[in-house]
């Protein structure tokens, strides 16, 4: 969660969030006798994987219009659009 605070690229963010998530993952599917946890554990990773994908869908969105991943360069980017604007 570290990671997640100091980030200042769009990528990083990404990687730390996945990095919570496994552990999330590991966490809920842990209860081994009961079928709804393993369940659960599953459902879970599934919606974190399409979650994970329309994430690094916007962060290629954003990569292809401003050309950066740094969080400063794009609010500099987008500050300067909206004056133009």
């Amino acid at each position: 969660m570290c990671f997640l605070i100091n980030a200042a690229d769009l990528l990083l963010i990404y990687l730390s969030i996945e990095l919570i998530s496994f552990c999330l993952y590991i966490l809920t599917c842990t209860y081994k006798k009961s079928f709804l946890s393993i369940e659960a554990g599953l459902k879970y990773f599934i919606l974190g994987g399409i979650a994970s994908g329309i994430l690094l869908f916007g962060i290629s969105i954003i990569y292809s219009f401003v050309g950066t991943t740094n969080l400063i360069e794009i609010s500099t980017f987008f500050y300067i659009f909206m004056i133009y604007l």
